[in-house]
C-alpha cells in the first residue's frame, strides 16, 4: 500500500478547484467560509493566514470566517421557524432578492465564533444593527449574506492590492447552491464567479495529490486541469459596484462599535 501526503482541508479544496492555475480565488461557502488564492511568493497580512501549498511549491493565502453558513443556519434556528428546509430557503431567497443592496439599513456582524482575520479576536461577537419596524426575516437573511460576502470580499481585495492575480472566483460548498449569494459575491468583488461541479473539493484535492504521487499525471497542474470541472459563470454588474463599496465601508465599522461594549 502506498500513502501520499495531501494537505489541510482548505488547501486541498483550493487544489480541488484548480486554484493553482493562477488568477483564481477559491471560496468555500461551508460551515466556515474560506477565501483563498495561490501565491508563488511569501505574502503575510492580518487579512489572511499563509500556508504551504499542497503542491509543495508556493503558498496558499486563506481568509477564514469561522461562522460562515453556520451563521445562516443559526439565524434560522434562533430567529426564524427553527427549520432549515428547501422550501424555507427558497422563500427567503425569493423575498431577499427583491430587497436592494444594503437591506434597507440592516447591517450584520457574523462573529458568533469570534473573528479570525483581519482582527484575530476570539472575543468578537455577532450583532444586528439598524433594525426598524418594517424589517422582515428576509431583510435579516439578506443582510446576513451581505455581511458574509463582504468579509471575504475585503480579504480578496487586499490580496489583489498586494499583487496576487485574481481574475475569477471558484465557489464550492453548500452556499454555492444559492443564486442570490453567488450574485452578491460577483457584484461585491467585481469578479466573475463560477461554481465548481466538484462540491467535495477537499476530497478531490486529496485525490489529485494521490494521482500525482501514483504517477498518473506528470504534475499537479496537469492533474488538476484534468480532474476538475466547472458549472455556470456569473458576471459582476459594474453598475452596483459603488453601492457595494459603500456598504462594505459601513459594515466594516461594526467591529469597532461592538468592541466599545
Amino acid at each position: 500500500m502506498k500513502i501520499f501526503g495531501g494537505g489541510g482541508d482548505g488547501q486541498c479544496a483550493g487544489l480541488g478547484v484548480n486554484a493553482i492555475a493562477g488568477g483564481r480565488a477559491y471560496l468555500n461557502l461551508g460551515t466556515a467560509i474560506i477565501a483563498g488564492a495561490s501565491s508563488q511568493d511569501l505574502r503575510l497580512s492580518n487579512f489572511w493566514r499563509t500556508l504551504i501549498s499542497p503542491t509543495g511549491e508556493g503558498y496558499f493565502l486563506e481568509s477564514v470566517q469561522r461562522a460562515g453558513a453556520f451563521f445562516v443556519n443559526w439565524f434560522l434556528e434562533c430567529l426564524g421557524t427553527g427549520e432549515r428546509t428547501g422550501e424555507i430557503f427558497s422563500r427567503l431567497e425569493g423575498q431577499a432578492s427583491k430587497i436592494d443592496i444594503g437591506s434597507e439599513g440592516v447591517i450584520v456582524q457574523t462573529h458568533l465564533s469570534g473573528c479570525m482575520d483581519p482582527h484575530w479576536d476570539p472575543s468578537s461577537t455577532g450583532a444586528f444593527l439598524g433594525l426598524r419596524t418594517h424589517h422582515t426575516q428576509a431583510h435579516l437573511y439578506r443582510a446576513s449574506l451581505e455581511a458574509l460576502t463582504l468579509e471575504s470580499a475585503r480579504a480578496m481585495q487586499k490580496m489583489a492590492s498586494e499583487g496576487v492575480e485574481l481574475r475569477k472566483i471558484n465557489a464550492i460548498g453548500g452556499g454555492a447552491q444559492s443564486p442570490l449569494w453567488m450574485k452578491m459575491i460577483a457584484d461585491a468583488t467585481q469578479l466573475p464567479v463560477q461554481r465548481s461541479l466538484s462540491n467535495e473539493a477537499s476530497a478531490l484535492g486529496a485525490g489529485i495529490s494521490a494521482a500525482v504521487g501514483a504517477g498518473w499525471f506528470a504534475s499537479f497542474e496537469e492533474a488538476a486541469g484534468a480532474m476538475t470541472n466547472e458549472a455556470e459563470l456569473i458576471e459582476p454588474d459594474q453598475n452596483v459596484a459603488e453601492k457595494w463599496q459603500d456598504l462594505s465601508m459601513r459594515q466594516s465599522k461594526i467591529y469597532t462599535i461592538t468592541k466599545a461594549f
